[in-house]
């Protein structure tokens, strides 16, 4: 019989295999009718999993060619759904619900294999299903589904306990979890809470990015304070843009600002300026992570918030391996220390606060200690951002029906109805 055989990663090749015969007197012989390629089996074909002379394929539907002596509730000829699972269908942690976790059980993928023209089932009453007769052929591939996805979000949502007052929270929006919501639907939850964005990969480009969602803007008054402001001072939402800045502001963080959609989490973990301007980088990335963490908590339904994260893990290991530790972290004060590529390294104490009218957003503010050495440069700071022009030419959005003012100190960052004005900071 033919038999689908991966080699090594990126080499899978159709072979010449002995046909199976029945070796237990539990087992069944089935013929192929219909199978299927499985997101897991990119895996071993990308190198993420190990692959030596691997079988494929574990989601299968066919036709009973021959069984054991043993074999009860099959019968030879009957078509037949088969799980990806093997399962003898009694043993004490089956009968709690737990077929994958049967002890005579084993996976089909690698072991079997049923990317072939015939498969041998070992403990067919448990694992094979009959249909109630033989299914249309248009219906043969949909059958597939039952082979794996429904078993799999099915097994998910009777883990997780749902059902009637339960809250139930998937994450995935792949074929299992898709499954999954159906499952804690038809069990009686009251309510099921969808984190697609979480497990999707994102765009990751500035254009593909502005077109998936509008930046926010704040009003012309915020930005009047801004500019009013001596120290550097920015304004940031929940994914950490870097919505507005006054001119210090920008200054300080310019290396953060050369980008289209400055972002202070997608710099620390994507930019590798990064480990030397934060003088400690690992705590600054850690608490970064920590407090999207918690923002997350906050607000679950945040899309923005759940494609901002989703890209960030797709993009570093570092993030995902921080994003693990499950910390997270309140940011309103503190210190931090920063080494600027102008003016070297400057100790600034950090304050956040909230804006009540822009929900979301809020404006932080730095400051150093009169007299020390980070006060100096922070003067120099304040002459290298004179020497860029950053408040002569800004960018202004006009927010909430407000007129733009024909002086305008803050830097904001927005696609959306820019224009360019001559204020002087």
């Amino acid at each position: 019989m033919r038999q689908v055989v991966m080699h090594t990663a990126g080499d899978v090749r159709v072979e010449e295999r002995e046909d199976p015969r029945i070796v237990e007197p539990t087992d069944a012989i089935i013929r192929l009718t219909a199978t299927c390629i499985c997101g897991s089996d990119l895996w071993p074909y990308r190198g993420v999993e190990p692959a030596d002379q691997q079988v494929m394929g574990h989601e299968y539907v066919g036709v009973v060619e021959e069984i054991g002596a043993d074999v009860k509730n099959v019968k030879v000829g009957a078509f037949v759904v088969g799980s990806f699972v093997i399962s003898d269908n009694t043993c004490e942690i089956r009968r709690s619900g737990y077929q994958s976790q049967c002890v005579h059980g084993s996976f089909v993928a690698q072991t079997i294999g049923t990317q072939s023209e015939r498969a041998r089932i070992p403990y067919a009453d448990g694992t094979l299903v009959p249909t109630p007769g033989r299914p249309d052929p248009e219906l043969i591939p949909s059958l597939l589904a039952a082979s794996d996805v429904l078993g799999t979000g099915w097994f998910g949502a009777v883990a997780a306990e749902a059902g009637p007052g339960k809250t139930v929270a998937v994450v995935g929006d792949g074929a299992v979890g898709l499954m999954g919501v159906l499952a804690a639907k038809q069990l009686g939850a009251e309510r099921i809470i969808h984190l697609f964005d979480l497990a999707r990969p994102t765009p990751t480009t500035p254009a593909a990015r502005s077109r998936r969602r509008a930046r926010p803007s704040v009003r012309a008054s915020v930005q009047r304070v801004l500019g009013k402001l001596a120290v550097p001072a920015v304004v940031v939402n929940a994914q950490q843009d870097l919505i507005a800045a006054n001119p210090m502001g920008r200054a300080l963080f310019a290396p953060h600002f050369e980008a289209e959609e400055p972002n202070l989490a997608r710099f620390i973990f994507l930019d590798p300026r990064a480990r030397d301007f934060y003088v400690d980088w690992p705590l600054a990335r850690s608490m970064t992570a920590a407090m999207l963490r918690l923002e997350a908590g906050r607000d679950p339904l945040n899309q923005e918030l759940t494609a901002h994260i989703g890209e960030l893990s797709t993009l570093s290991p570092q993030f995902r391996a921080d994003w693990a530790e499950r910390d997270v972290h309140e940011h309103r004060t503190g210190r931090k220390v920063y080494r600027h590529p102008e003016v070297g390294e400057i100790d600034v104490t950090f304050d956040v606060f909230e804006l009540p009218g822009e929900p979301g957003l809020s404006i932080c503010a730095y400051s150093v200690e009169e007299g020390s050495p980070s006060a100096g440069r922070f003067a120099l700071l304040s002459s290298w951002a004179a020497t860029q022009g950053f408040g002569s030419r800004q960018r202004v959005t006009a927010a909430h029906g407000e007129e733009p003012a024909g002086r305008t100190e803050p830097i904001p960052f927005d696609k959306r109805g820019t224009f360019f004005t001559n204020g002087m900071a």
